[in-house]
Order: structure tokens, then C-alpha cells, then sequence
């Protein structure tokens, strides 16, 4: 894995060349995770997955807050 950090801020994961703040760009579902550390804090995922899927995920409570797949005919 690489991390690349631009000139001008932006921040790749997997690219040479983010186009963004933060651009992460994996082969297969890409995921990001958010964690609170809080006391009563929770682990969030956001992944993009490989089935065209966009999904947020309460890994702490075991449910899918978002879950959304969509076609795009070109």
C-alpha cells in the first residue's frame, strides 16, 4: 500500500494521484472506518463495494444504516 501526499493538500491511498482531499482507491470493496472512542462511541464503515454498492455500517451495533445499490445504463 502507498500514501501520497500532493503539493496542494490532497492525500492518495492507493493512488499516486489523489484528485481530492482524500482519495483511497483499493482493487476490491474499498472501506473507511470511524471509530469513536468515547465512552458510548461506535465503529462506523463506509464502503464503496465491488457490487456497485455504496454502504454505511454500524459495525458496533451489527446493522446497516445504509445499504444502496444502483444501476447505471450507459
Amino acid at each position: 500500500d502507498q500514501v501520497v501526499i500532493r503539493s496542494g493538500g490532497n492525500v492518495g491511498i492507493g493512488t499516486t494521484s489523489p484528485g481530492r482531499a482524500l482519495d483511497v482507491s483499493t482493487s476490491g470493496n474499498t472501506e473507511l472506518g470511524l471509530t469513536s472512542t468515547a465512552t458510548n462511541g461506535n465503529l462506523y464503515r463506509l464502503i464503496s463495494g465491488t457490487d456497485g454498492s455504496f454502504q454505511i455500517y454500524n459495525q458496533t451495533a451489527g446493522k446497516y444504516i445504509i445499504y444502496s445499490v444502483t444501476f447505471h445504463n450507459h
